[in-house]
């Protein structure tokens, strides 16, 4: 049975090509040097989230935003949350004959019924439009699957943008002797309309690229137009030669 996950959706999005390319001839976009903050803060958030989890209550910063309605509270059920965040363990269903799977950040809750939410690092404010141009794919995967799942949802994604905005006076930590510097950051949720059933449609189409011939790819791909550009200066070169 064919698996996608939400960041193969998102790849297909991205470039049906490389897409293409990546499942069916193992020929995988470089990724480059990979920063560990957004990991460290993904660690130290999750664990900030649990802690208000324990209490049943909304983190001060994304209550007071305004966003998230009034009684909303953390997903209660932590070790089912733990499962969820792991990608071997990830919520999946099957669309289609395609198997569709994830790993969760957070999940959000009102009278029983659920919505996704998901923490990410910024410089600093962002916009819904970019929230939308970069992460609809994953609100309405992961809505989806949810509903696949008989799990009933708001049909809201929420995005928790987390920016630094100043250093704080440092502070000493007397059993290890170590200076540490502590950080001021600003929280800006941003909530989405989930389309599940834009998903479903990718779903289809993703399978359909990946049993036909290769497809073209996005224009605005930058390792497609890389990948021409410098087979036209190499041809160009052989002719000079």
């Amino acid at each position: 049975m064919l698996r996608l996950s939400k960041s193969q959706l998102e790849n297909y999005v991205k470039c049906p090509r490389c897409f293409w390319l990546d499942r069916n001839r193992g020929l995988k976009v470089p990724e480059g040097i990979r920063s560990g903050l957004p990991m460290g803060m993904d660690r130290i958030l999750k664990a900030h989230f649990d802690a208000h989890r324990a209490k049943g209550i909304m983190p001060a910063e994304v209550q007071a935003s305004g966003i998230v309605p009034p009684g909303t509270a953390p997903f209660p059920d932590q070790a089912q949350l733990k499962r969820w965040r792991y990608w071997k363990t990830g919520p999946s269903v099957v669309i289609d004959g395609v198997e569709i799977g994830g790993a969760l950040d957070d999940l959000f809750v009102l009278d029983g019924i659920l919505s996704v939410a998901d923490y990410k690092t910024k410089a600093k404010e962002t916009t819904k439009e970019d929230t939308e141009k970069y992460y609809q794919t994953q609100a309405d995967v992961y809505d989806l699957i949810l509903n696949e799942m008989k799990r009933p949802t708001t049909g809201t994604a929420y995005f928790l943008y987390y920016a630094p905005e100043s250093v704080l006076e440092h502070l000493r930590n007397a059993r290890q002797g170590l200076e540490r510097v502590g950080m001021a950051w600003t929280c800006q949720p941003i909530a989405l309309k989930a389309k599940p059933e834009q998903a479903r449609g990718l779903i289809r189409n993703a399978a359909r690229c990946l049993a036909g011939w290769m497809p073209d790819s996005n224009p605005e791909c930058g390792q497609c137009s890389y990948i021409m550009e410098r087979a036209e200066i190499e041809k160009l070169i052989q002719e000079v030669v």
